[in-house]
């Protein structure tokens, strides 16, 4: 599921931007989205972007966490690739 939205993000970014030139309609319906106190000031892009920005968000926190636990530390992997599939220093 995952891969299939990543797949067709560019082609969702290209739909928006064709129905939002094309009908007045919608795109006034996504400018009182992004008015709405409630989506805190996000356009639909920016929150069509938000499940493609999760795994990098994911595999940054990761490696900050494997960066800054004690290299003694019981269960820090050392070599190799953690149980989360990130690359570790060696």
């Amino acid at each position: 599921m995952y891969s299939d939205y990543l797949q067709n993000y560019e082609n969702a970014l290209e739909k928006v931007s064709e129905l939002s030139q094309r009908s007045s309609a919608f795109d006034r319906i996504v400018q009182a989205g992004a008015n709405d106190p409630r989506c805190r000031g996000k356009n639909l892009t920016s929150y069509l972007i938000m499940p493609v920005q999760r795994i990098p968000r994911y595999k940054m926190l990761l490696e900050e966490l494997h960066k800054r636990t004690d290299d003694d530390w019981f269960d820090k992997v050392r070599r190799g690739t953690n149980a989360a599939g990130l690359d570790t220093p060696e």
